[in-house]
This record gives structure tokens, C-alpha cells and sequence, in this order.
């Protein structure tokens, strides 16, 4: 079981490799000021050191049909997440769906709250 999970996540991590996408830790940014996330992956589709900036970036994605959440990390970005989810696979088939959408950025990338 565990060689079966092993290649089912080296396979995730392969496309969203073609994909052009990152994986990012929070630690890797200094942590969260956020205690709890709602899932294990959300999407990033914008980081910001002005929060009216990220303000005005959550507001696109709500009104385009988005759950969307800001994340405030201790070096002083503010990230616009969305589409929480508990699946990697599932995470990584809607990044790409996104930036087809132009919803992401090509530098958008994936948040893994472990």
C-alpha cells in the first residue's frame, strides 16, 4: 500500500511539475498568522504586500464563482487562496483549469498545510 500511495504522489507531483506549478510549505514563508486552514491544499492566485491589493483580488474570485480566502503569513504577505481541498490530485486538475480560466496566474501555485 504504502509503494502504491508513494507512486500515486510521484505521479501528482510529475503533473503538476508539466503544469508549471509549485508546492509551497508555509514554514517556507516565515508561517502563518492564520491558526487553521479549512484543508490540507488550496490554490494561490495572488500574494501581496498591500492587503487592498489582495482585497481587490479576493472580490474577482468570489464574483467569478471561486471560494476564496486571504492568508496572512508572518513575512508580511497577504495570499488569496482558493478551492481548499483534501486532494492533491484534485488540486493540481484545477490549477490548470484556472489558469485556462485566467483566474491563476502562471506563477500561481499551491499552498500544502501540513
Amino acid at each position: 500500500m504504502a509503494d502504491s500511495l508513494a507512486a500515486l504522489e510521484a505521479h501528482l507531483i510529475d503533473s503538476l511539475s508539466q503544469a508549471r506549478g509549485t508546492i509551497v510549505n508555509p514554514a517556507k514563508l516565515g508561517g502563518l498568522f492564520t491558526t487553521k486552514l479549512e484543508a490540507k491544499y488550496s490554490i494561490i492566485v495572488g500574494a501581496f504586500r498591500n492587503r487592498a491589493y489582495a482585497e481587490r483580488k479576493l472580490a474577482a474570485c468570489n464574483d467569478a464563482g471561486y471560494k476564496a480566502s486571504i492568508i496572512s503569513f508572518r513575512n508580511g504577505l497577504q495570499a488569496v487562496a482558493v478551492c481548499p481541498s483534501e486532494s492533491l490530485d484534485e488540486t493540481v486538475k484545477t490549477l490548470k483549469q484556472l489558469r485556462g480560466k485566467g483566474i491563476c496566474p502562471e506563477d500561481g501555485w499551491i499552498l500544502v498545510n501540513e
